[in-house]
């Protein structure tokens, strides 16, 4: 893409130097031909004879002598040889301003095409950072008598970007599958690094009839998406002792 800049660019400018060169010929040529058809008429009409004073003679219809204009004669005094090479120089000027305009013209589209392409990978390096996952590594529990602890161990991807501020939050459902409540609790870290882990534990006191449980995460009001690394899903039963 920069190699077709360079050379449309290259080529406009050459257009604009040749336009400009011609131009300059023509102005020059005009110059010299006007200069030329004055010189042609001052020599003209140096060459001609003064007329000698003669007494006036009665008019006859024999005498009288129709002049009409020689239009070849003058054709062939004021227009020169050099008048199909003006006519050359006149058809390079239009051509060169269509090469001239026709250059600027793809020069403005390429331009365009490549700024309004450079922003996609960018975007999709974006779009891949923010998409990885939160890897849950591990998930354990402990129910005795009205106590529930959970705890865990969760990853950020090396290919994901930083997080901030992530909780968990833990569904507590009884053994027929209705909802009891859910906790919340913070990640030992709260900043995670790329490739970085953090263990978490969250507790819940006076609670009793627990069968299973659910575990999400959240930062800012919004769910961070997570992938089961430990080959089991995430909804675990809740065993007593």
């Amino acid at each position: 893409m920069n190699t077709i800049l360079f050379i449309v660019t290259i080529l406009s400018v050459a257009s604009a130097a040749v336009l400009a060169v011609l131009n300059w010929r023509l102005i020059s040529e005009e110059r010299r031909r006007s200069a030329a058809r004055v010189d042609a008429l001052l020599s003209a009409a140096a060459a001609l004879p003064e007329p000698a004073a003669t007494p006036p003679a009665p008019d006859s219809p024999a005498d009288r002598i129709v002049l009409r204009p020689d239009s070849v004669e003058r054709q062939d005094l004021f227009h020169t040889a050099s008048e199909p090479a003006s006519s050359v120089w006149r058809l390079a000027i239009p051509v060169s301003l269509a090469i001239l305009v026709v250059g600027t013209l793809v020069t403005v589209l390429l331009l365009s095409n490549d700024r309004g392409a450079q922003p996609a990978p960018v975007a999709a390096r974006a779009a891949g950072a923010t998409s990885a996952p939160l890897e849950l590594l591990s998930l354990r529990h402990e129910l005795t008598e009205d106590r529930l602890s959970i705890t865990g161990l969760v990853r950020n991807p090396r290919a994901s970007r930083q997080l901030a501020g992530v909780n968990v939050v833990v569904f507590v459902f009884d053994r027929s599958g209705a909802f009891l409540t859910s906790l919340q609790g913070p990640l030992d870290f709260r900043t995670l690094a790329a490739g970085d882990e953090s263990p978490f534990v969250v507790s819940l006191d006076h609670i009793a009839d627990v069968g299973r449980y659910r575990v999400s995460f959240r930062a800012a009001d919004q769910v961070v998406p997570h992938v089961d690394r430990r080959q089991a899903p995430v909804v675990a039963s809740v065993n007593r002792q």
